[in-house]
Parts: structure tokens; C-alpha cells; sequence
């Protein structure tokens, strides 16, 4: 089996794959889901333990109880909050979740999902930002979750419309790679590889040893030979910026000074070739063209924590 880092820097928005061919898939019942254009009602019920856990350590999954449309119950749903700056909000308010129906219930499924985000979209009064820039990437073959929306209620109270949103899994990587047991990183928001990183998935090292490796290349000072380390740790072609159908025209919030980055860090001296990438975060977007040179946060208010 060929090793390859899936590494997911939440805020950078980037993932970093080897084999990434896209694979010959069957249609599921996530297909439909996000496709049909309903929105469902998700009546979300916590017991008082759990939501005691849950306030007392809002980063951890505790069972929640979903009902859809009033019909169909998932049961020992995990849930947690997410959010980092400007979208986290306390439980009590209109929090952002993440809910993982496979956490305590093996086997179980939303809509053939295994994670997946209610997002507040606090950043973006629209609620269409994530969905258009999700389907700009896909349509130039760049993997991206799939976006719908939500009608949510927390132990019976009303929180509105939420951005419902594809996780990054197991589930996500066997949609867009041919191998998807990688590591697969959660850089958690504005951390890069020389961190922590936490370890969603893969059946790759525990030791954090392929992301040593990874961040060894990176500190090459000479471009060229830079170029040619992180081709034989990634084993596949890098790329300056996204090219094709418009899409490097179009600045991704806190994505573009991270991305910009790493584009100059990776590129030696003008030369093109190709990434595979996953984009994440695109509550805050805009468009104009970009000097790859110019990195300057202040072109850009805003940002997303996975």
C-alpha cells in the first residue's frame, strides 16, 4: 500500500494527498441529499448529562438525538461545538456543531455521512457563501465538501437557518482519492505543520513523523532542491496558486494570506505545475484579481474555523 500525508490545516484551508486520481464512485444517499434542493428540519435533543459535559468541555463529542422532518430519529449522535474567532458561540446562543452520527453508534449514517457541520454563518448574512465557493471548486475539479442548509432547533428552541456542510473524514477522502488511508491533520484555526497538529484519520503514523518530514522540506532555503524534497514527501506535483476557469481571481478570507504562503514557500521561481487541494472555511470571500506577491491580511476581513 502506498503511503501518502492527507494533511488538513483547517484554517489554511489546504490538503496535502498522494494517489489523488479521483476515484469511479456509485451514487449514494448523500448524492440526493445534497442535490433534491429541500431544506430539513433537524430537531436536535441533548439530555441534561450530556449537556452538562458539553458546556463543561465544548470541544468534545458528547450523544445527542436527532430527529429529521419530524420522521426519521439517529440516535447517539456525537456533537460538539466548533468555531474559532469571529463564529464560535456558546451553546446557549446559536452555536456552531459539529455532529458525527458514527461516533457512539458504529455503522450509523446521515444521509450516507459520517460527519458533518451545522454552521452559524454569524460572518455571512447571506448564508451562501460556503455553497457557492464549494461549487466553484468542484466545478475546476479541486475537492470540496458539498453545502446544503438546515432549519435547526436545540432542546426545543428555534435557532434558525444553519449552513449544513460536509465534514472532512474517511467518508470525504474515499469521495475524491483513490487511497484515502492517509493521515488526515485538523489544524484547528491558523495552525500550520510545525504544530500539534490533532490526527482525524489514517492508517499512517501516529508520531506525527510523516509531518517532521513534511516541515523538513519546507525549511529547504534553496527553491529548487526545496521543489524536489517536498515532491519525494508528497510524492506528487506542487502548485504555485489555483488555475483554471477564474478561480485564482477569487480570495478566500483568512485562506488567502495562509495559501499565498505556502504557494511562495513551495514555488521555485515561477514555475507552474499541480496540487491536489481541499478548500475549507469560504464563509468570507471576495473577488479581484490577486498579486501572488502580495499577501497583505488587511485586503481581507474575516475568517472560518473548521
Amino acid at each position: 500500500m502506498n503511503c501518502f500525508v492527507s494533511s488538513l490545516v483547517a484554517m489554511t484551508g489546504l490538503l496535502l494527498a498522494q494517489d489523488a486520481g479521483k476515484p469511479t464512485r456509485t451514487p449514494d444517499a448523500s448524492d440526493t441529499f445534497f442535490s433534491k434542493g429541500a431544506i430539513p428540519e433537524l430537531r436536535i435533543q441533548i439530555s441534561d448529562e450530556q449537556l452538562e459535559k458539553l458546556k463543561s468541555e465544548n470541544r468534545k463529542y458528547v450523544r445527542c438525538t436527532i430527529v429529521e422532518n419530524r420522521r426519521t430519529t439517529f440516535r447517539d449522535v456525537g456533537i460538539k461545538l466548533k468555531g474559532a474567532a469571529g463564529s464560535f458561540r456558546e451553546f446557549d446562543d446559536r452555536p456552531a456543531l459539529t455532529l458525527n452520527a458514527g461516533k457512539f453508534y458504529r455503522g450509523q449514517s446521515f444521509h450516507a455521512l459520517s460527519k458533518f457541520h451545522l454552521n452559524n454563518s454569524v460572518q455571512d448574512e447571506t448564508y451562501i457563501h460556503e455553497w457557492l465557493c464549494e461549487e466553484l471548486f468542484r466545478a475546476a475539479g479541486i475537492p470540496a465538501p458539498r453545502v446544503t442548509h438546515a432549519r435547526v432547533w436545540l432542546n426545543d428552541r428555534d435557532v434558525g437557518l444553519y449552513v449544513l456542510k460536509e465534514g472532512f473524514d474517511r467518508t470525504f477522502l474515499k469521495r475524491h482519492f483513490d487511497d484515502p488511508n492517509g493521515n488526515l491533520y485538523d489544524g484547528g484555526f491558523l495552525q500550520d505543520v510545525d504544530q500539534d497538529l490533532e490526527k482525524d484519520s489514517g492508517e499512517g503514523p501516529d508520531d506525527h513523523s510523516d509531518l517532521k518530514q513534511l516541515l523538513e522540506a519546507c525549511r529547504e532555503q534553496d527553491p529548487g532542491e526545496r521543489h524536489r524534497k517536498l515532491e519525494e514527501v508528497l510524492k506528487h506535483r506542487l502548485v504555485h496558486h489555483i488555475h483554471g476557469d477564474g478561480i485564482h481571481e477569487l480570495s478566500l478570507g483568512w485562506l488567502y494570506a495562509k495559501q499565498q504562503q505556502l504557494s511562495n514557500l513551495l514555488q521555485p521561481d515561477g514555475q507552474e505545475s499541480e496540487l491536489p487541494a481541499a478548500w475549507h472555511g469560504p464563509d468570507v470571500w471576495r473577488c479581484g484579481s490577486i498579486d501572488p506577491g502580495d499577501a497583505r491580511p488587511d485586503r481581507f476581513v474575516g475568517g472560518h474555523a473548521g
